[in-house]
């Protein structure tokens, strides 16, 4: 809550995402701004009464007028209030980098993906998946079931996004849907291209797209596989849909896989995208995309047949590697010799690769993170307790550095992101490019203006029209920027003003009569003289006439202040010009 400055009003809001303003002399007049985004967490009033600043559980800052019309929004990285997601992953979707527009793609609004710019340091926009307008709950113990985005792939360049949806209350029947949305060049956003409902038996798990590779022939046609919880994978291709009416494409499952009834867990492409290895439960599969049969199966051999909870082919020099990850364990197979080149026993969360390098990152339970090469099975760089909690998911993210550098080693051409439970987006970089605090840009300060602020804006705009050159007559005014600054509310007497403010316009003399700043511009222009004849006259010009007009200022100072005077009368003698 947030009384108005008058105190006539009272501002209040909360979970149900509604501001109200009271009237504090008839409490059943009350004026309500609804639909606001996300709960209210605070909410604030400017000093003269005209603007209403409200701040969110999403991490976003409303400023409205006292009409309630919302002025402007300022939006960083979108957190989740409650309506989507769960407790123990913010995220669903998980991480994702968008090499075109060069932004991290995540959950963000209930039903959004967010495209968060890292150059920038904010958000460009905000993508509606759902298409479904977001009701608050009544209480916060029993939140409402949404339409959330539990999975997300983008292709190589950026043209294609997937998504997967799901609405699941547990007591109607789920709704699935799987949609694909091609990148448009005109509207710079992403259109949505084709629908599919229930893709799957069961919810989608994960999906990933087939990289685009000159190794795919002439079948170098995007591809997207999709696992689920029923037991298989399915390979979706698009194809040409084009009528009498129009020329189109769309997505259409081309092949479905499964292995001896048994789970598919997580499936990866190799960089040349000719080969895909599916893991069901404990056995790893190799597959070949195009005619989907099995090449081979290998088994990890543990006891205790542990699962297999994410696979990751190696890049560049690294590519004939494929490190498989089970509760306890990191493998790390040679496809070449189809044998397991060194294991590391740890408890591993998350696994990615750099995109741009042979460099591969993993995250343990304990919050240490390890830079590595598949080829070897020491770390390039170990960092300990990198987040305060526990890593939801990382991301490479290529920036541009060390292009020049061949089998260049940590901290490689890309920089890592991870983001935590806190909500909080981290990054690892060396402190020579650490970007400094007080060299980020600051807010101009923006506040209603009393008189002589106004009469002070208008004397300063009319210095900055004039392009001749000047000189600076004394020392620099220090007291203009306090005067105009200084609230309506909380003004001064003109009186007490007035003797600063005249202090600061006199000049100071030294012995001779010359201004000490003069005295370093005269010695100056006798140093110009030895070098440049030209510079000596025009300096002994800019003298001159500096005399000429610190006498006129002097003899208007002299008279202003001989006697008594009004402040009207002083402000319509004053040379301004």
């Amino acid at each position: 809550i947030q009384l108005s400055v008058p105190g006539s009003n009272l501002l209040s809001g909360g979970h149900e995402c509604v501001l109200v303003r009271w009237q504090m002399a008839n409490n059943n007049m009350r004026d309500f701004k609804p639909r606001m985004g996300a709960p209210l967490t605070h909410v604030l009033c400017s000093p003269d009464g005209t603007l209403y600043a409200t701040k969110h559980a999403d991490n976003v800052i409303q400023l409205m007028d006292i009409n309630l019309k919302i002025l402007q929004v300022y939006r960083g990285l979108t957190q989740t209030a409650f309506g989507h997601g769960d407790k123990k992953n913010y995220i669903p979707s998980g991480l994702k980098f968008d090499p075109r527009s060069r932004t991290l793609v995540t959950n963000g609004l209930p039903g959004h993906l967010q495209f968060y710019s890292l150059n920038l340091g904010k958000q460009l926009f905000n993508l509606d998946i759902v298409g479904q307008n977001y009701i608050s709950a009544e209480t916060k113990d029993k939140p409402k079931v949404v339409t959330q985005v539990t999975s997300t792939a983008i292709s190589d360049d950026g043209s294609w996004l997937a998504t997967f949806e799901m609405w699941n209350d547990e007591f109607f029947t789920p709704e699935m849907r799987l949609k694909f949305w091609s990148y448009s060049t005109q509207t710079q956003t992403y259109s949505l291209n084709t629908t599919v409902e229930y893709p799957h038996d069961d919810r989608v798990t994960s999906m990933l797209f087939r990289p685009n590779s000159p190794g795919q022939g002439a079948s170098n046609m995007p591809a997207l596989v999709t696992l689920g919880a029923d037991l298989c994978f399915k390979l979706w291709t698009l194809i040409d849909d084009t009528n009498i009416y129009r020329s189109n494409t769309r997505w259409s499952c081309d092949s479905v896989g499964f292995y001896r009834r048994l789970n598919a867990g997580c499936a990866d492409f190799s960089r040349d995208a000719s080969t895909l290895a599916v893991a069901f439960e404990h056995l790893l599969t190799i597959w070949d995309p195009d005619s989907n049969m099995v090449r081979t199966t290998l088994s990890n051999s543990l006891p205790g047949k542990e699962t297999i909870v994410n696979i990751k082919f190696g890049s560049h020099k690294c590519s004939h590697y494929l490190l498989v990850v089970t509760t306890d364990t990191l493998l790390v197979w040679n496809l070449i010799t189809l044998t397991i080149e060194w294991t590391k026993s740890t408890q591993i969360t998350t696994l990615i690769r750099d995109p741009v390098s042979d460099l591969m990152a993993l995250v343990t339970s304990h919050r240490i993170v390890s830079i590595l090469r598949p080829s070897s099975p020491d770390m390039l760089y170990e960092l300990d307790n990198v987040s305060s909690s526990d890593i939801l998911d990382a991301v490479f993210v290529p920036d541009g550095r060390h292009e020049q550098i061949v089998d260049i080693g940590w901290p490689g051409r890309s920089q890592i992101y991870f983001y935590n439970t806190e909500q909080q987006l981290l990054t690892l970089d060396l402190v020579s490019e650490q970007v400094d605090a007080n060299s980020k840009v600051r807010i101009a300060q923006s506040l209603p203006q009393g008189a002589l602020s106004t009469f002070m804006a208008e004397k300063l705009n009319r210095e900055q029209d004039v392009t001749q050159v000047k000189s600076t007559y004394g020392r620099t005014n220090l007291t203009d920027d306090s005067l105009v600054s200084v609230l309506l509310n909380s003004n001064e007497p003109v009186s007490m003003m007035c003797e600063k403010y005249l202090n600061s316009l006199l000049v100071k003399k030294s012995n001779n009569g010359v201004t000490q700043e003069q005295d370093g511009d005269s010695s100056s222009s006798d140093s110009e003289m030895e070098t440049d004849e030209r510079k000596h006259i025009a300096g002994d010009k800019l003298t001159m006439s500096t005399a000429v007009k610190l006498h006129h200022i002097s003899t208007d100072m002299d008279k202003l202040l001989s006697k008594p005077l009004d402040w009207v009368q002083w402000c319509a003698s004053l040379h301004l010009k």
